[in-house]
């Protein structure tokens, strides 16, 4: 049986246009070439994580679609039906070798060879703006998160106890069922509210002590888990208490979800969502259509801060500066524009209130054009959250430079196989 996959798939299309050499070089420094067994294709595996965000598609669906797809075995650099299929599992242990370094690496590699696309006018034109990638966490609240502290506490409790530890657990059937109760009742007052967070920190204390107590009981491994489990434990207290006492709603660092200690409130004051709660992306738009990833942080950056990022991540992507930067208001300052002006950078911030005499400004008809350009960035933000996945990243926190980063990569092949 013959399979002839058409010149003009979209998969086919996209497979020129991506840097695998340089790609498989780079993820390939990941790995050790002296120990361990041998590893599953670079080429196959860095394909699949490309085609699952091109496709929104999980690890096992991607890898059944890799058996009978041969436009896709095509993309992933197979050229007949018979070869080597990897197991759904080793998708998340190829992942967990990439850091942020590397993506970093395989977004510039790729831009590089894809920037031709870009018509010569705006190839070393840039636009940057921010936007939050949310966290695959539920919405917090002080009394969601209290009753999680405690309901992961009395399980470290009673780990140590299936361990051998001689300890009792008093409460946690009574504890289990006022939080049952608390929740199913629909309409809560403030004093209800509070009451019940204070009985939550004062049985999740109890269960702090009752650990400390035993936990030098236990195998070391244990101990080292349980402890990871009382040190999110006990600073979720504190901050609470903290807030109780001082009648507030702002803590520092703080906790919003036990499983993922890092993840911070980024307050973004839009309609709707003023607050979402995940990692603050800065990103690039080069050339007009190419996307890069300038900054990744679970803290609330200044937008000022995103123009010298830009500058340094685009110069050293192509070893100049751009010859024009556009970014809303939200990003000036006089620093700014006096770095793009030492630097003979047309300035495309938007000034916010009164522009200053002593302002250098473009001729008007450029300052004209570099403000309808602005909105380039906001298509582009809604294209990944809508069609890539940017809407709330499904791995674990820690990756979240996965999961952007290989969204990226697919919107550039795709920008670039449709031109």
């Amino acid at each position: 049986m013959q399979v002839e996959v058409p010149e003009d798939h979209e998969l086919v299309k996209m497979e020129k246009e991506i840097d695998w050499e340089a790609m498989a070089e780079i993820v390939g420094k990941r790995y050790s070439g002296k120990t361990g067994r041998n590893s599953k294709s670079l080429r196959m595996m860095i394909g699949l994580e490309i085609a699952k965000r091109k496709y929104g598609l999980s690890d096992e669906a991607i890898v059944d679609q890799l058996k009978v797809d041969m436009a896709l075995k095509v993309f992933c650099g197979f050229n007949e039906w018979g070869h080597d299929l990897p197991e759904a599992s080793s998708m998340s242990r190829f992942r967990a070798r990439l850091d942020e370094e590397t993506l970093r690496q395989l977004e510039e590699v790729n831009i590089r060879k894809m920037i031709r696309k870009a018509p010569r006018r705006n190839r070393y034109q840039i636009i940057t703006d921010s936007t939050c990638v949310e966290a695959n966490v539920t919405y917090p609240t002080d009394s969601k998160l209290l009753s999680k502290a405690y309901q992961n506490l009395s399980r470290a409790a009673e780990r140590l106890r299936e361990e051998g530890v001689d300890l009792l657990i008093r409460g946690k059937h009574t504890m289990k069922k006022t939080i049952r109760s608390f929740n199913l009742k629909r309409r809560k007052t403030q004093q209800e509210i509070v009451e019940m967070n204070k009985k939550l920190i004062r049985e999740s204390k109890k269960m702090v002590h009752l650990l400390k107590e035993n936990l030098h009981q236990a195998k070391e491994a244990v101990q080292t888990k349980v402890q990871a489990t009382l040190n999110t434990a006990e600073t979720i207290l504190a901050q609470q208490m903290e807030m109780i006492r001082t009648k507030t709603r702002r803590v520092k660092d703080r906790i919003v979800s036990f499983h993922e200690p890092k993840v911070r409130p980024i307050f973004r004051g839009k309609a709707g969502k003023q607050t979402e709660f995940g990692p603050k992306l800065a990103l690039n738009v080069i050339g007009g259509g190419l996307v890069q990833t300038t900054r990744l942080s679970n803290d609330n950056f200044s937008d000022t801060e995103m123009v010298p990022n830009s500058l340094k991540i685009n110069h050293h992507t192509f070893g100049r500066d751009p010859t024009e930067l556009i970014v809303d208001r939200g990003a000036h300052s006089p620093k700014n524009h006096e770095l793009l002006n030492q630097k003979k950078i047309i300035d495309g911030i938007q000034y916010r209130g009164k522009i200053p005499k002593n302002a250098t400004l473009p001729p008007p008809r450029t300052m004209k054009r570099m403000y309808r350009q602005r909105s380039t960035v906001e298509g582009k933000i809604g294209t990944f959250k809508t069609a890539y996945g940017g809407h709330r990243n499904q791995y674990k926190n820690k990756n979240a430079h996965v999961w952007i980063g290989f969204a990226f990569i697919a919107m550039n092949a795709t920008w670039a196989a449709a031109r």
